[in-house]
């Protein structure tokens, strides 16, 4: 048994390994558009000394050494290198020193600048090791792509090595990751700010802007009406200058709101093949389901609560509703919700609970929500009471009937780098912040929050710029209902009945409706706490769709669904492109602003 554990320790020690070396490769990609473990070529390169981890890269292969805190030992090699001779041949390299010749027949290739795909060869099984047949393989990198094979390797072989080099004498672990990454291509993007499958409506009390980050034409497009108006019905205030392309049947009022600018009207009809920005489920980056290359936590609710504790139950955001919430939970108090991860997926860091803050973060890792114990794949992130809402939601779904007095501690779902994907329906009653973070949610998506803030940096390293993919009806709020607070003698907070700020950045896509509450529906503003107004703004800068169909199957609003209904105070909508794509220009050396993974996964040993 002991050999056995040997051996599975090993073999997680070499995929561990494989995965570091291919995040290396990804910031090297990012950084460098054409990059094939070439730095300081024509001679070998140390790129990373540190005491844990060190990388060396030659002529086209990069060695990396690691070392864990308990002192295991393991290796990584990538190569581009086709070791065919000592000039430079096919891959215009020189082969590299012989203590960095990488024994094994995976070879990458970086095709990102390439207009057409390209054959990614094998090396021959023997020393030296080369490529003899360059225009054939098993497989190809996409235009566009670069395949990476990263080899990781673990085991007696590899405990006595101090640095990258050749491999030692003795029992030896492999474990090869392939991954193909791509450029963000331009030409598929959104080309309106709002794109909706069945119609665009805004209810605010003041006007609707809507606008373009550098040259183009800000567009709005649906299959039926744009409607801009007040909480009493009649028209608002839109601002805008560029092209409303809506439907203008007899039937329909087409565009109904006051102009400020100039709007072209265009004519669109459902069915007439014109094509809103289509992204299928299948090319939306997901976080993995293998506890090996994602977080995995189970689907349920979990509760922040005011006294700094975390609390999972396994039942569904339904039960939840009316359950005594002092029983039947599981509380966290680690930092990497250990009471709830199987101990294999542990080793998979950036998840952390900050019971400091009520903060449930996730960074630079995916987090996956799979199914609980109890069968259980919907996932509900929330305050012991819920949330409501808005102002006149009767029904309050999402609000608890068991308050504890803890309950005006809303908490924080922060994503940063990062991507939480949800098979199920996806809840969240906290406030929401990131920075280059992506929800995905199989079913409907709900976040009602005191603030929701979702950004996107156009200078870090992430795979895309996506912040929400929904596969049913969207819906955000920022409506809270706050009691006052008081603490006597000094202390007090007054009650509070309103609504927060909304931002988004990024795409946002639905394939259903999305309902936007920064407002309650047909009533007007109220005043606020220190302003004149309780209602919000909403700011979005990117696109958002809402397709109103399957994307993969159907026309925009052919299910009869993929309306956005935006209520506020204002709406600013921006249509900015930098927030979508990468804009890479692909002059050899240039940083990437954006790249994807679009395929993960290891080879069969």
């Amino acid at each position: 048994m002991a050999k056995v554990g040997g051996q599975l320790g090993d073999e997680l020690l070499a995929q561990r390994a494989a995965e570091a070396g291919a995040a290396y490769a990804r910031a090297q990609l990012k950084d460098k558009n054409d990059w094939k473990g070439d730095k300081g070529a024509p001679a070998a390169t140390t790129t990373v000394n540190l005491a844990d981890l060190k990388i060396v890269e030659d002529n086209g292969n990069v060695i990396g050494w690691l070392k864990s805190a308990s002192g295991e030992v393991a290796v990584f090699r990538i190569r581009f290198n086709y070791q065919d001779g000592g000039s430079p041949g096919p891959d215009s390299l020189a082969d590299p020193a012989p203590t960095h010749v990488v024994d094994h027949v995976y070879v990458s290739l970086n095709n990102i600048a390439s207009g057409s795909d390209v054959p990614v060869p094998r090396a021959n099984p023997t020393s030296p090791w080369a490529v003899t047949a360059p225009t054939v393989g098993p497989t190809v990198a996409p235009s566009g792509g670069a395949v990476v094979e990263v080899e990781g390797l673990a085991g007696r072989a590899v405990s006595f090595m101090t640095g990258p080099g050749l491999i030692g004498a003795g029992q030896v672990t492999r474990r090869t990751l392939r991954v193909c990454y791509a450029a963000a291509a331009g030409s598929t993007v959104p080309d309106a700010s709002i794109s909706a499958g069945n119609g665009i409506a805004t209810e605010l009390t003041q006007a609707a802007t809507v606008d373009i980050v550098g040259t183009g034409t800000a567009r709005l497009r649906t299959k039926k009406t744009i409607q801009i108006g007040k909480p009493d019905g009649t028209a608002n205030v839109l601002d805008m200058t560029g092209e409303a392309g809506r439907d203008t049947a007899a039937s329909l009022t087409g565009l109904n709101a006051t102009l400020t600018g100039s709007v072209v009207p265009k004519t669109e009809s459902l069915g007439d093949g014109q094509d809103f920005f289509n992204l299928k489920w299948s090319d939306v980056p997901v976080a993995s389901t293998s506890e090996s290359a994602a977080i995995q936590l189970p689907g349920g609710v979990y509760v922040t609560g005011g006294d700094g504790k975390l609390r999972y139950y396994d039942v569904s955001p339904t039960t939840f509703k009316t359950l005594d919430q002092t029983v039947g939970c599981v509380t966290i108090t680690s930092t990497n919700f250990s009471e709830v991860r199987s101990p294999a997926n542990l080793a998979v860091a950036g998840l952390k609970w900050d019971n400091a803050n009520l903060a449930v973060n996730v960074t630079g890792a995916d987090l996956n929500i799979k199914a609980s114990t109890n069968g259980n794949s919907d996932v509900m992130f929330t305050c012991p009471s819920g949330r409501a809402l808005n102002g006149n939601d009767a029904a309050k779904p999402f609000v608890s009937n068991s308050v504890p007095a803890s309950f005006f501690a809303p908490g924080v779902l922060q994503l940063t780098d990062a991507t939480l994907s949800c098979s199920g329906n996806l809840t969240v009653t906290t406030n929401v912040k990131g920075t280059n973070g992506t929800l995905t949610s199989g079913g409907n998506a709900t976040i009602l929050a005191p603030s929701v803030d979702i950004a996107v940096s156009t200078t870090a390293t992430f795979d895309n710029r996506l912040s929400v993919y929904v596969k049913n009806d969207l819906t955000l709020s920022t409506w809270q209902d706050n009691p006052g607070i008081f603490f006597p003698p000094y202390v007090n907070i007054p009650a509070y009945t309103g609504y927060g700020p909304l931002k988004l950045e990024g795409l946002v896509y639905s394939w259903g409706d999305a309902n936007i509450f920064a407002g309650t529906p047909g009533a007007p503003a109220g005043p606020g706490m220190y302003t004149a107004s309780n209602y919000g703004n909403v700011t979005i800068s990117g696109a958002l769709v809402a397709y109103g169909a399957d994307p993969s199957t159907t026309s925009p609003g052919s299910a009869g669904n993929g309306k956005v209904n935006i209520y506020g105070e204002t709406a600013h909508i921006t249509y900015d492109a930098t927030k979508l794509v990468s804009g890479a220009t692909l002059v050899p050396g240039a940083p990437l602003q954006a790249i994807k993974r679009v395929s993960y996964g290891f080879e069969k040993q």
